[in-house]
């Protein structure tokens, strides 16, 4: 005779209720991680963004806030793989926050699809521009001298 068997939804390596103790625990442990690596991300961005505020720079703050999460990121001995990993989760889901974006093209006015060949070329000219500059940079810093 058969018996009846519970699922529980998965989440990675552990699952999202069990019976036992050690599986729950592992699975709050693996979400305060993951909460704690957005805090930081999101801290760094407005730190940058209060940075530019305060200074005035010319850079965006998100752009300053990656620039002082680099300072720390290479100081450390170890890299900190909780967010290692949540940047990489952020990275690989990143079409779905330009959703709002691709839907929203869908109800432009009449006059900027007559701009359309002109953003078209700054599009593409500034891809290529970036994927140039990228690989002289990286030529530049692998460099055996």
């Amino acid at each position: 005779m058969a018996t009846a068997r519970t699922q529980h939804a998965g989440l990675g390596a552990g699952y999202l209720y069990t019976a036992d103790r050690t599986g729950t625990v592992a699975i709050i442990t693996q979400g305060l991680k993951f909460a704690f690596a957005l805090w930081i991300l999101v801290g760094f961005q407005w730190l940058g963004e209060w940075v530019v505020w305060l200074i005035g720079g010319p850079i965006h703050g998100p752009l300053m806030g990656m620039l002082l999460l680099l300072i720390p990121l290479t100081i450390a001995d170890h890299p900190l793989a909780f967010l290692h990993r949540t940047s990489n989760l952020l990275i690989q889901n990143l079409s779905l926050m330009f959703m709002p974006i691709a839907v929203g093209a869908f109800f432009l006015s009449r006059e900027i699809y007559q701009q359309f060949p002109a953003i078209l070329l700054i599009i593409v000219l500034s891809t290529c521009g970036v994927i140039l500059f990228m690989a002289l940079l990286i030529r530049g810093l692998t460099k055996d001298d």
